[in-house]
């Protein structure tokens, strides 16, 4: 197998007035549901890729509850904002190259975000090192065209901000999904077919058949060590998780149960989000759930999955949030 990365990729958002889903290429990394003041770091590296990178935020401006109604409401206004950095870190030498790709403001007089052209601390914006780059544009979709779903299937209607940063790597792996998946749309017939491979996965689990469970997130682990770790293979890379494949059965290590699988609404009006454009897709809240017998304590493991030409539905990944 090839040599581990030795770097990994960063991205460094500031926000305010909005709650927001973070993408890469389209592929869903993290959201902030604080509509105050959101401040998140984290990794993106699973999702960048060689050349040319789309970082988008897919955001609500909320501005509070209506107390009588219970709605979230919102308005474009004064106080939203976003600022983003996106840094390559070496690991070894710890070596960072910082890009300011995004840094705008909303101004309701002018109806739209104004770039400023300093970091919230007053200092010039850097945009150039000689690994990665950006020109410092973005673009607003001006129309609420998007959805955010949150963890929890809450769900709102959506901005969409769109930037470009560009990355000189020949140590990124492909998806290993790309090769295969095909577009998928949001119908019932589509609806059942992705319930059915919940179904499939979770008899897995409760027959403890981790060995099944194993070949198919193979090569999502196998590229989860390359980016993440020192380690060789798939097969290293989940021994070396706390739990391991024991964690995929009726009862974890510590415990807790796996529980029927069961969504919070009718199928048909379930929180289904469609994203890697339009390859991947997964339902939130995540129906996959464990739970501790005497402590109460929950763990659910977010699975996303794509379908083949050939009408086979297949898992791409487990989405953590890192």
């Amino acid at each position: 197998m090839a040599q581990d990365m030795d770097h990994g990729y960063y991205a460094n958002i500031v926000s305010g007035g909005a709650i927001w889903s973070l993408r890469v290429n389209d592929m869903h990394i993290r959201e902030n549901v604080n509509f105050g003041h959101g401040d998140s770091s984290g990794s993106i590296s699973r999702a960048v890729q060689p050349g040319r990178n789309t970082l988008s935020l897919i955001f609500s401006p909320i501005t509070g509850k209506n107390p009588d109604t219970g709605e979230y409401e919102q308005s474009l206004k004064d106080d939203v904002s976003f600022e983003v950095s996106v840094e390559r870190l070496d690991f070894k030498t710890r070596e960072s190259q910082e890009i300011n790709a995004l840094h705008i403001i909303y101004d309701e007089e002018r109806s739209g975000f104004i770039t400023q052209p300093q970091t919230r601390f007053g200092e010039d914006r850097v945009l150039r090192h000689p690994l990665i780059w950006s020109d410092g544009q973005h673009r607003f979709s001006q129309t609420q065209t998007e959805k955010v779903i949150l963890e929890n299937g809450q769900t709102f209607a959506a901005y969409r901000i769109d930037l470009e940063f560009f990355v000189e790597d020949d140590q990124l792996w492909p998806q290993h999904w790309e090769a295969e998946a095909v577009p998928l749309e949001d119908t019932p017939e589509m609806r059942r077919e992705l319930w059915a491979a919940y179904q499939d996965v979770h008899s897995l689990f409760q027959r403890g058949d981790t060995e099944v469970f194993f070949r198919m997130m193979e090569p999502s682990w196998a590229r989860a060590a390359h980016i993440y770790t020192e380690y060789s293979s798939a097969r290293e890379f989940i021994e070396n998780v706390d739990g391991g494949l024991n964690s995929y059965k009726a009862v974890q290590p510590d415990g807790e149960v796996l529980q029927p699988l069961e969504l919070d609404t009718d199928l048909q009006k379930a929180a289904v989000q469609i994203y890697g454009n339009g390859r991947l897709v997964w339902i939130r809240p995540d129906p996959f759930v464990w739970e501790h017998p005497h402590t109460g304590e929950i763990t659910s493991v977010p699975v996303v999955f794509y379908k083949t030409a050939a009408g086979e539905w297949k898992i791409a990944e487990i989405n953590i949030g890192l």
